[in-house]
């Protein structure tokens, strides 16, 4: 490359970086002009689209003026259940932030309202409820104060035996049920001549229902409309009749504007009217206030009011100026978003001027230092060729550096894994030589133990030197022709104790009684090996693994498939399961991850395949497929002299499983204190549980869910929990259970493999009183159970001491300090109740009787009437110092059934009777 074209390319270089400084100006100018705030999407399913309901959403369309994050969808029904049941279900499909119903009926749209709720979208109910009570808050009138003042209204009009018709609303909508109710307790059936008519809410079906029975009852005398619609529709159908002079008709809405309850009062074509809110504003209040994470309450009860000839004028002005006000603000909005929008525009002008000024600085300085550079560039560019020359010199002689490394790790690798295999045959060796001797007695498990996982140790070991040979090519096969179906037999037999053991079905077919295939049987051997162990590790107790030879001729080849009914696999662990060092997780966790790697290494020097199929919960299947015959080996691979099956090493296996069961003897349930040990480790599992056991009542359990469910039925008093549980989450035990106030107290001892900083962080952060990291050392174990249960023992007796009427310290559990308050607060509101126990305690605090019993037993040591008992005499000793009254008195005001009964417990909680302990501390 000349000089010359070297010079062109730098100079080229800085106008590039002055084009990307431009476009990255203008683009951080554009992104800081642009002020997004977090936006909601609400959607309203509205029962209809009637005038109060119009009313409605003009009062949700001014309130959200005040809430510019916020857009809402209204969705109308028409009173169509089936359609306003798809329109809440396309609500929750659209995943909306929240959702505000209006049901047209209470029981056909609850379950869609719950299923809302339970999606995590918080559920807004207006104007009438549903049968249950999963929503977020509801809104609306009191239907029954609005049918008694209805209906108190009306007896001031009539008399009894007087004609009275209810128009009511429709069947099954809540409203109506409850304004019916409310109308009843003043109009009822024994004192007037009842006629209720059940109608769709509507002006035309109320008309219609009237007109009917008109003819036969001219001699009403008042008309209840459950609104304002069907109270006019009433009015018309009576003036058609010549009746209206004779009829006095309330109506509910009293909705301003045209034909609204207001104008129909005044015009005096309506006695009276009862104001029925919309709660459309109070619903964009709620529903900002629940999306930006505030608590609510659950109901909303709206007033109302009873709007007659004395009071109407002054309510319609009163609506007329909050209107007008209402209005005003609107277009003061408008007018602030006008005058935001141009100071947006106008810093945009502002940004864009200042990076214009920002690149011509630049690129003045770029032009003086290209002026400068240019001057040096032949002369770095004659010494950087220099350079390169000397760098590629240097580079050769570090490859050859890095090949005599590379050799000289192959080789430590090599030394060090043989090193390996020497100190673990020292130890089988003694190991099997105690096991020998009738005299090892206890420690026979301990012994076994250590036998079986130094059988593990070497066979990882020879794992790792079959890799090391394989990767530095020192491998060599050596194949011979053998009987496959015998050769397979000779494995399988070696399962069928382990298969015995956990109730597997183990089986192997075969197609042919004589399979000849060529092969290194050691290698196979391993291959096989392998692929049951993964099986049987894999698969429940109950189920089944098949082993399915089967010959094809016409391509050649035969087929040997294993398959499980175990956990299965997902297709991402599927993808890596022959990767080296690779673990699964979750159903499929690969152990080290060199089992299966090295397999697919010995069939592939075979010149063969292994696949895998899996489905999670069904099933696994690996399938070697080998060529037959031996021309595709070369004659050095070739073994000239066979003589039959060769002696294989996979009698492993008879090591594999060793005895945990625990220590026998010993009264176990008598223990004070209990242990729940969540390992799925089941050597482990035995081996902490025979250690404990002789101190504590010890429990087991293997996974995240059984460990949940043995801490809620049993309470222990410590728990040891690992963090990975048959490829669980250890930590959702943690956090479920120092979330719940069964079991908040418990303390969690972390015993864990998982040493990094990261881990220790979050177990302690999830409320873990320790975090132990495997292997370690049981006295530290015990050592530390011990300091914690003496902990909680000093915890307890300060509660027993200070609670309920002292605050307890900083220094005593958060979640501990939350329910004694909630205890202590709940037992003082109900302590003058001398019915108040147990069982209304645990209703109180949504805890059952045992629940709540072993709860109060692990804080504070004593049971629950204990407690109540303590409460009441500390507030009588209060009561007895520091207030006047008698001992009856105060038997009474904390919960006593009778003064002698108080008199006696005072006696024998603090030595002397109620009043020689108020004379003697008035003397003092």
């Amino acid at each position: 490359m000349s000089y010359r074209k070297r010079i062109s390319d730098f100079v080229k270089t800085p106008n590039r970086a002055l084009l990307t400084t431009f476009v990255l100006t203008i683009f951080f100018i554009s992104c800081s002009s642009s002020r997004k705030e977090e936006t909601y999407t609400v959607g309203l399913a509205q029962a209809s689209n009637d005038e109060w309901r119009m009313n409605m959403h003009e009062a949700m369309r001014r309130e959200l003026v005040f809430y510019p994050e916020i857009e809402l969808i209204i969705e109308n029904a028409e009173d169509d259940v089936a359609r306003q049941i798809a329109q809440i279900e396309q609500f929750i499909e659209q995943k909306v932030d929240l959702i505000i119903v209006s049901p047209i009926k209470a029981e056909p749209i609850t379950p869609y309202v719950e299923k809302a709720y339970l999606e995590n979208i918080p559920v807004i109910i207006i104007d009438r409820k549903t049968s249950s009570d999963l929503y977020s808050t509801y809104i609306g009138a009191n239907n029954l104060e609005i049918g008694q003042l209805a209906g108190q209204y009306a007896s001031t009009l009539i008399n009894p035996g007087d004609k009275v018709i209810e128009l009511r609303g429709l069947k099954g909508s809540t409203p109506a049920q409850e304004r019916s109710a409310g109308f009843d307790q003043y109009i009822d059936q024994e004192q007037f001549d009842r006629i209720d008519l059940e109608t769709d809410w509507t002006r035309a079906d109320a008309e219609r229902n009237l007109a009917r029975i008109l003819n036969d009852n001219r001699d009403v005398d008042l008309i209840f409309a459950h609104n304002d619609r069907m109270a006019l529709g009433a009015y018309e159908i009576c003036k058609k009749e010549g009746l209206s002079d004779q009829v006095k008709i309330i109506g509910v809405d009293g909705l301003p504007g045209a034909n609204g309850g207001l104008e129909l009062v005044e015009r005096g074509i309506l006695a009276a009217t009862l104001l029925y809110p919309t709660g459309g504003q109070e619903a964009i209040k709620l529903a900002a206030e629940i999306l930006r994470g505030q608590s609510v309450e659950k109901e909303h009860i709206l007033h109302t009011t009873l709007v007659n000839g004395d009071n109407v004028r002054m309510i319609r002005l009163q609506m007329d100026k909050i209107l007008s006000q209402q209005l005003n603000i609107e277009r003061q909005q408008r007018k602030i978003i006008e005058q935001i929008r141009d100071y947006d525009n106008q810093r945009i002008f502002i940004y864009l001027l200042l990076g214009g000024f920002v690149i011509i600085t630049i690129l003045a300085a770029l032009i003086i230092y290209n002026a400068r550079e240019k001057q040096k560039i032949v002369q770095e560019l004659a010494e950087k060729n220099q350079k390169v020359i000397d760098q590629q010199n240097e580079i050769i002689r570090y490859s050859k550096e890095a090949e005599e490394a590379n050799a000289a790790r192959f080789k430590f690798f090599t030394n060090i894994s043989h090193e390996f295999r020497t100190p673990l045959t020292l130890i089988s060796g003694p190991i099997e030589d105690m096991l020998r001797d009738k005299d090892a007695g206890r420690f026979i498990k301990d012994l076994k133990l250590i036998k079986g996982n130094s059988q593990r140790l070497l066979r990882l070991v020879d794992q790792l030197m079959d890799f090391r040979r394989i990767d530095n090519a020192k491998m060599k096969i050596r194949v011979a022709e053998c009987d496959l179906n015998a050769f397979l037999r000779n494995i399988i037999n070696s399962f069928k104790r382990l298969a015995n053991d956990k109730g597997i079905d183990l089986q192997l077919h075969v197609q042919s009684s004589d399979l000849r295939v060529w092969m290194d049987q050691s290698m196979m051997d391993k291959v096989f090996f392998n692929l049951l162990s993964n099986a049987f590790k894999f698969t429940p107790y109950g189920g089944k693994i098949i082993l399915t030879v089967q010959a094809d001729v016409e391509n050649n080849q035969v087929s040997i498939k294993v398959e499980d009914t175990g956990n299965g696999m997902t297709l991402e662990q599927v993808s890596h399961v022959f990767d080296r060092f690779y673990q699964g997780s979750k159903n499929y966790s690969l152990g080290t991850g060199l089992g299966l790697a090295l397999t697919k290494e010995f069939v592939e020097m075979h010149h063969g395949k292994i696949a895998v199929l899996s489905k999670v919960n069904v099933g696994t299947q690996f399938e070697v497929t080998l060529p037959l015959g031996n021309t595709h080996f070369s004659e050095d691979e070739i073994m000239q002299e066979v003589s039959g099956l060769t002696e294989l090493s996979h009698s492993i296996m008879e090591e594999e499983k060793v005895d945990i069961t625990p220590l026998e003897g010993g009264a176990i349930h008598s223990r004070e204190h209990s242990v729940l040990i969540i390992e799925d480790h089941e050597e482990l599992k035995g081996y902490l549980t025979t250690r404990l056991q002789s101190e504590f009542e010890v429990i087991s359990a293997s996974n995240v869910q059984e460990g949940i469910t043995k801490a809620f039925e049993h309470v222990p008093d410590l728990i040891i929990c690992d963090l990975s549980l048959d490829g669980e989450d250890g930590f959702e035990v943690i956090s479920t259970l120092k979330s719940d106030v069964k079991s908040s107290h418990i303390p969690i001892i972390i015993l864990t493999a998982k040493t990094s900083m990261e881990d220790h962080l979050k177990g302690i952060r999830l409320g873990a009183e320790d975090y132990m990291t495997k292997p370690f050392d049981f006295t530290m174990l015990l050592e530390r159970i011990h300091t914690i249960l003496v902990n909680r023992e000093k915890l307890r007796q300060h509660y027993i001491h200070e609670l309920p009427l002292a605050q307890t310290n900083g220094n005593s559990g958060k979640g501990e300090r939350k329910f004694i308050s909630e205890l202590a607060a709940v037992v003082e509101e109900h302590i003058s109740d001398p019915q108040f126990g147990v069982n209304q305690l645990g209703d109180l605090l949504n805890m059952s009787r045992v629940q709540l019993y072993r709860k109060v037993k692990a804080i504070l040591g004593i049971g629950v009437n204990d407690y109540i008992i303590g409460v009441r005499l500390k507030k009588a000793k209060h009561l007895i110092l520091e207030q006047d009254m008698t001992v009856s008195e105060v038997a009474y005001e904390t919960g006593f059934s009778t003064p002698a009964y108080f008199s006696t417990a005072f006696k024998n909680h603090f030595g002397s009777s109620p009043s020689d302990f108020k004379s003697k501390n008035r003397k003092s």
